[in-house]
């Protein structure tokens, strides 16, 4: 059986509508090509599997495996700084820049994983981040012991 880790991160762009009501649907939409392109480079970076994707609006999925747990937690705090240095101008944001809010989600793949279920438990991360101030991580690696076996 895979032993290797899996991990999900949903990303979604902090005051996205009032950064919509300020500058206007069309430079909304060059906002999300920056953050999409902001982060298949910073994925590619780490040169392991990823898949980057938009799964509407302004939220988006990274699927990640093979990575030793904390190198999980880098990535998705790099992808969260690297956005944040686009410093893509937001009338709302901290430091009145666009920055996104991370659920990542780690687990140890075995047959019956699926991703509806990782997926859950990162959207639960993810309303953790945003609830206690965003443009931060939110993660369950402290649920993930020696070597990722679960605790």
């Amino acid at each position: 059986p895979n032993r290797s880790l899996v991990g999900v991160i949903l990303i979604d762009i902090d005051h996205f509508k009032a950064y919509n009501d300020t500058f206007g649907h069309p430079e909304g939409d060059v906002c999300l090509q920056k953050v999409a392109a902001s982060l298949a480079s910073t994925v590619k970076k780490f040169g392991k599997e990823g898949i980057v994707s938009r799964i509407g609006g302004e939220e988006f999925l990274i699927f990640l495996y093979g990575y030793k747990k904390e190198m999980f937690y880098n990535i998705a705090e790099t992808v969260r700084t690297d956005v944040e240095n686009l410093r893509l101008k937001h009338a709302t944001g901290p430091n009145d820049v666009v920055t996104i809010s991370l659920g990542l989600n780690i687990e140890r793949a075995k047959p019956e994983t699926n991703l509806q279920v990782l997926y859950d438990k990162a959207d639960k991360l993810l309303y953790k981040a945003k609830e206690s101030g965003r443009n931060r991580v939110c993660c369950n690696l402290s649920a993930v012991g020696k070597n990722g076996v679960k605790k």
